[in-house]
């Protein structure tokens, strides 16, 4: 009896500071194409009691590729996202700060937005959506199509081999979770190009 509490005493204590690499579930891109390790993300596991949601902001993104993303947590988060993610608990996470592949500088997002990815098969707006042009979101809603997001800004396109296009929107910090909520869904979404204001 004594040996064992002699043991308890002296095992080292994880220090709180201390990170642990935790790697997420994707079902959405995250913004995959335009980000590199070392952009900062947020993670959401959303829950029906909203005390049992768990939020992340920041975490460093240290991988990532079209399936998954490799963050680093504190031991203490790590800790209380374990146990989501061996219950299959699948997170929403999008982008807050951008490091970009081109010599690793920041891409600044505006205060108060992110930036989510969604993935279309066939180009939008046949094509002449890019960097810069506004976007209304749509998705269908029984047998027709519903605007979900209005006059979202696109921050950035990627063309990928495959023949999908992916398209980083950016979306305010309050609208954040409903859209990756959405841009995940396994639906058709669209996006349709807004006429340039005078």
């Amino acid at each position: 009896m004594i040996p064992a509490l002699v043991a308890l005493v002296i095992a080292p204590v994880p220090d709180a500071a201390e990170t642990v690499r935790v790697a997420l579930p994707l079902r959405a891109p995250l913004a995959v194409g335009f980000a590199a390790p070392g952009s900062r993300v947020d993670v959401v596991f959303p829950a029906a009691d909203p005390k049992a949601r768990v939020a992340i902001e920041g975490a460093k993104a240290v991988a990532l590729d079209s399936k998954t993303v490799t963050v680093e947590l504190t031991a203490k988060q790590a800790e209380v996202v374990a146990p989501l993610l061996r219950a299959k608990a699948e997170p929403l996470v999008w982008a807050r700060e951008l490091v970009t592949d081109k010599g690793s500088s920041l891409a600044a997002l505006p205060k108060g937005f992110t930036l989510l990815a969604v993935s279309l098969k066939e180009p939008a707006g046949g094509g002449f959506v890019g960097p810069g042009s506004r976007v209304d979101v749509s998705a269908p809603d029984g047998k027709r199509a519903k605007v979900a997001f209005e006059n979202l800004l696109v921050f950035a396109v990627n063309s990928e081999n495959t023949g999908s296009t992916t398209y980083a929107l950016l979306v305010a910090l309050p609208d954040a979770e409903r859209a990756a909520a959405l841009f995940r869904a396994p639906t058709e979404l669209a996006l349709v190009l807004k006429k340039p204001e005078k």
